[in-house]
């Protein structure tokens, strides 16, 4: 087996691992969330009908117009839980991605995301990077015997990079990724309380 054979096949494995780190990662905080997120709902709901029963009870003359008051200062607490929940979630889920940044498989991970590009790579595109990825990014550039340009780019927070390729920006960043899942997790995760009712 040749050398580009065991790289091609060290770096197979390595993607499956981050992508079952990945998936791991994403059921874990699905888990998590809606196991968190049905004990406070269960709990917020439960105190937040049992005031309502209360003051219906005491006053059965209230108007309407308060109750719908009540109701909707429930709602708006149910929903700002929800958001703490969710904000302590990908809270939790960046502070894995920043431990992934700062581990030996990062650099990897660069190289395979880079090798997906490697046309573009030998067609003088630039790479953008966070200040401290540019030498990890050349190494892996270096290892697919590609010569783009490597700039730094203060914009990427957590790692990965941008591919700019004349009037085309490719954004592998990790800061996108994390983006891309919290705009699914909001849309799929059915963790919301509609406020209109």
């Amino acid at each position: 087996m040749d050398t580009e054979q065991k790289l091609a096949q060290f770096s197979k494995v390595i993607l499956d691992e981050v992508n079952e780190w990945c998936d791991a990662l994403t059921k874990e905080a699905d888990e998590t969330a809606k196991t968190q997120f049905a004990a406070a709902e269960t709990a917020a709901l439960g105190e937040i009908h049992e005031a309502i029963r209360k003051e219906i009870e005491a006053d059965a003359m209230a108007s309407s117009r308060e109750i719908s008051f009540a109701d909707l200062a429930a709602k708006r607490e149910v929903i700002g839980l929800r958001d703490r929940l969710t904000q302590q979630l990908f809270d939790h889920v960046q502070e894995r991605i920043e431990a992934f940044v700062a581990s030996e498989e990062y650099t990897a991970f660069l190289q395979r995301s880079l090798r997906k590009h490697l046309d573009r790579l030998q067609k003088g595109a630039v790479v953008l990077a966070r200040a401290e990825d540019t030498a990890r990014v050349r190494q892996a550039l270096e290892a697919l015997q590609a010569t783009a340009a490597v700039e730094a780019d203060n914009t990427i927070q957590l790692g990965g990079f941008r591919l700019r390729d004349g009037g085309l920006l490719l954004d592998e960043t990790l800061d996108e990724r994390l983006a891309q899942q919290r705009a699914w997790f909001t849309e799929h995760s059915h963790f919301t309380v509609d406020a209109a009712q």
